[in-house]
């Protein structure tokens, strides 16, 4: 799960929403606590302006660990939702 974890994260900052999906639905199948995960497909699924499953995510990866540092990546994508 890391790895496809970390390799979102590199599509995410390349903008490759799609494949940064790809990788997160991986390592949520490998490993369904991975709060990484959880918060990167949710940045994944606001690129793709997919807002309410993006919520869905950050909201998954809050309760498995409500002090993850990611979870700030959520205000990122409310600002994403408001300018549409």
């Amino acid at each position: 799960a890391p790895y496809y974890s970390h390799r979102a994260l590199v599509f995410l900052k390349a903008e490759q929403y799609e494949d940064a999906m790809a990788d997160c639905k991986r390592a949520v199948e490998l490993d369904p606590l991975c709060a990484h995960a959880w918060t990167r497909k949710g940045l994944a699924h606001g690129g793709l302006c997919e807002f309410e499953l993006a919520f869905e995510c950050f909201n998954r990866c809050s309760e498995i660990n409500p002090n993850h540092p990611e979870l700030k990546e959520r205000a990122r994508v409310e600002k994403m939702k408001k300018a549409r």
